[in-house]
């Protein structure tokens, strides 16, 4: 008679304690799980960060080099081959005479149409051609690279054409007192390099031809990392130290 009669048995439900273990167990897989995604997450950040740094430093001391090679004097040819070369000391190499130069010591520039403070300075001559059959005006174009207190390394390129000088001394007697003069345009403004945390600019030999020593680092702003490149430039000017602090530099 009782055959066909199941019996049910209550259910046991999770006691708190089982709970909280649980909950406990949960939190610290999940908290492991965040730690790994957030360190992965941060060495692929600084992984990204210092090969872009790398081709950008790469291509900035080159970019550095590449243009010191082209600087000159300005310069007068009178027919048939007479050169008269103006080699004062507003067209010299101008280099920082700080030893390292840091970016937070520089000042603060928004965009990219201003210098921030002046590392380099130099120019480069188109002669202008006198007393030929037909005369040609000369061009002066106007280096500087910068540095500005948000890290950035700029680069501004200004020309001055239409260069027309009177005998007997033709070019030698033209003044450059500012760098760039007020006659010169601005042909390009450019960012090169950026999270820059010092350079360092040196020649070999001072008030002379002689080959100029870059040397920019680089921060990774959220650790420890650092990157550092270094290039040597050849100019075709003397160079000359300008006073750190004193105007734009």
């Amino acid at each position: 008679m009782f055959n066909n009669l199941t019996i049910k048995r209550p259910q046991r439900g999770f006691t708190l304690v089982e709970i909280l273990i649980t909950a406990g167990v949960l939190t610290l897989f999940m908290g492991a799980l965040f730690t790994l995604y957030s360190g992965g997450q941060k060495l692929g950040s600084q992984s990204f960060w210092t090969q872009q740094t790398v081709n950008k430093l790469r291509n900035a001391c080159r970019h550095i080099s590449d243009n010191v090679k082209k600087s000159s004097y300005p310069s007068t040819i009178i027919y048939p081959g007479k050169v008269i070369e103006n080699t004062s000391i507003d067209f010299r190499l101008q280099y920082n005479s700080k030893a390292l130069i840091f970016a937070t010591e520089t000042v603060s520039v928004n965009g990219t149409e201003n210098p921030g403070t002046y590392l380099l300075q130099f120019a480069e001559s188109t002669p202008e051609r006198r007393m030929f059959e037909t005369d040609t005006p000369g061009t002066i174009k106007y280096h500087i690279y910068s540095l500005s207190k948000e890290g950035k390394l700029l680069y501004h390129l200004y020309a001055e054409k239409n260069i027309n000088t009177p005998a007997p001394d033709f070019i030698k007697s033209l003044p450059r007192p500012t760098f760039p003069p007020p006659t010169a345009v601005l042909e390009r403004s450019i960012i090169i390099a950026e999270d820059v945390e010092s350079i360092a600019i040196s020649p070999k030999q001072e008030n002379a031809i002689s080959p100029i020593t870059i040397s920019i680092s680089c921060h990774y702003a959220k650790g420890e990392t650092r990157r550092v490149e270094e290039a040597t430039a050849i100019p075709n000017v003397a160079n000359l130290k300008q006073t750190s602090g004193s105007g734009t530099w």
